[in-house]
């Protein structure tokens, strides 16, 4: 495993037939894409298929103390990291995988940059118009969390379909990365996501994407992915029967099938 120069970026080079940027999302870090890259890293290595980097960063805010990067939390600075990690790490070609929030990131990183971002996989991801019906008090139920992990561990676990909250991976990869964006960035990314409205941007994107939607995903409703698939014009929308918020933890062979697919 090779890391970049910045803290919060792990590059694993000569792992994949082609360039792919994970982007993970709310509470959440790189290391949530661990399943899934483990499992692609050992398939393409076995099939002889290794040319590319699989790239993982944190958003601002998110990931272990020493992967945090200090600033302000907005969609664009967000989307310009992302840019700024692929051109820095000469990626070409990217496939983006996002995640949730990291969803609308990455459908913003093809609608901007379609010579570098030339297809998505899509997870439960956030609508064109942001988060809607926010409670408001988002803020106290935030701040209970950061000073709860019990309570944090609950809520985190309830994104997860049929979650085992004695597993390993969970407890403390899962958890201990929540934790850290909750006492870094708080409430901050579910601000920056009220009022926002991409619509425009999005209804450019041509290049292919897979839109994945889990039908026990209580975070987002479907409407977020299929408004996504509306504006694209070369998607489609997968809906999954046994899966919640979180693909990318519950059900990561599949996910590995469709970047596959995709790449």
């Amino acid at each position: 495993m090779a890391q970049s120069a910045e803290a919060n970026v792990e590059v694993r080079k000569n792992t994949s037939p082609r360039d792919i940027l994970f982007v993970h999302g709310n509470l959440a870090s790189k290391r949530w894409w661990y399943p899934v890259a483990e499992m692609a890293e050992a398939r393409f290595k076995k099939m002889g298929q290794t040319l590319g980097s699989m790239v993982m960063a944190d958003m601002r805010g998110h990931g272990q103390p020493d992967h945090v990067v200090a600033g302000p939390i907005t969609v664009d600075e967000i989307v310009n990291d992302f840019i700024q990690i692929s051109e820095k790490n000469n990626l070409k070609n990217v496939l983006v995988v996002g995640h949730s929030a990291g969803g609308l990131i990455s459908a913003l990183l093809l609608a901007r940059r379609p010579d570098l971002f030339t297809g998505a996989v899509l997870v439960d991801p956030v609508g064109p118009t942001g988060l809607k019906n926010v409670p408001d008090d988002i803020e106290d139920k935030y701040k209970m969390m950061t000073n709860d992990r019990g309570i944090a561990s609950y809520v985190v676990g309830l994104t997860i379909y049929n979650n085992d909250g004695e597993k390993e991976f969970f407890k403390t990869t899962i958890m201990d990365d929540s934790m850290a964006a909750l006492q870094a960035a708080g409430v901050g990314l579910v601000k920056a996501l009220m009022g926002v409205d991409y619509t425009a941007e999005i209804s450019n994107v041509k290049q292919p994407v897979v839109l994945f939607h889990g039908t026990h995903d209580w975070v987002l409703d479907e409407a977020n992915a299929t408004d996504h698939q509306k504006l694209m014009m070369n998607s489609k929308f997968v809906k999954l029967p046994d899966n919640g918020h979180c693909m990318n933890f519950e059900n990561p062979e599949r996910l590995l099938e469709e970047i596959i697919q995709a790449i």
